[in-house]
């Protein structure tokens, strides 16, 4: 009889033989070729990767401003002030602004807080006799610049036009009459009205002189009229009853 273990050994033999014999093909085997559609299907594509460029040093000149302008120097100045542009001409004190033939008149002017109102004529709506109008808006062909307190300022390609609340020269002529000095001749006049009527005496009715002789008449109040009573506010004096 063989034995078992003859068995065993050869059947391991046999195992080692076959196991040989797949590594031998597995080693010689050339690759399959695959189509790129299956390989990539599964697979995302890797995104790219962007290189940043390495910075450069400035050279020294790139630095010579900061060094001769220095921050902390006694002798630094402000810069000078940009020039502005130039503002219109103002055509002062006009009161013969016209728009559509007709004169643009100021009635009156409300200004509190912040808030600004002129009240005007617009020549250019002869439907409407009188108009509030605010910064901004137009008459006409004119713009409403500014409002102050006595005046508005109205601009139209380039040029600007104020016209006055109150005319210059009325107020001048005003003025004028309140200053003017009185003449030489003219001394104040005493005017007499004659001496002045005395007042009239006084006379008392009868009913009054009743009442006062009553009044006299009355008797004095005297201390046996009087009594003085315990209350819890202390001690109080009344009229006996």
């Amino acid at each position: 009889m063989i034995s078992r273990i003859w068995i065993i050994n050869g059947v391991l033999a046999i195992a080692l033989v076959i196991s040989g014999v797949k590594i031998w093909d597995g080693w010689h085997e050339k690759p399959g070729v695959f189509s790129e559609k299956i390989l990539g299907s599964d697979e995302k594509k890797a995104k790219p990767v962007k290189m940043t460029p390495e910075k450069r040093l400035d050279g020294e000149t790139q630095y010579a401003d900061i060094v001769d302008k220095n921050l902390f120097s006694p002798d630094r100045a402000p810069a000078p002030p940009e020039p502005e542009g130039a503002e219109p001409e103002i055509e002062e004190a006009t009161t013969d602004v016209k728009v559509s033939g007709e004169k643009v008149v100021l009635y009156g002017i409300v200004a509190l807080d912040g808030y600004k109102k002129a009240l005007t004529n617009d020549p250019s709506d002869q439907a409407v006799q009188f108009r509030w109008i605010s910064e901004g808006d137009k008459i006409g062909n004119l713009a409403v610049r500014e409002i102050s307190e006595d005046n508005i300022l109205l601009t139209d390609e380039g040029k600007s036009y104020r016209i006055l609340l109150y005319d210059p020269e009325k107020a001048a002529k005003a003025g004028a009459k309140a200053s003017a000095k009185p003449s030489a001749d003219s001394h104040p006049q005493v005017v007499s009205a004659g001496t002045p009527p005395r007042a009239a005496e006084y006379k008392p009715s009868a009913k009054q002189d009743s009442k006062q002789d009553a009044k006299v008449s009355a008797p004095p109040d005297t201390e046996d009229q009087y009594e003085t009573v315990d209350t819890p506010f202390g001690k109080i004096r009344r009229k006996k009853k």
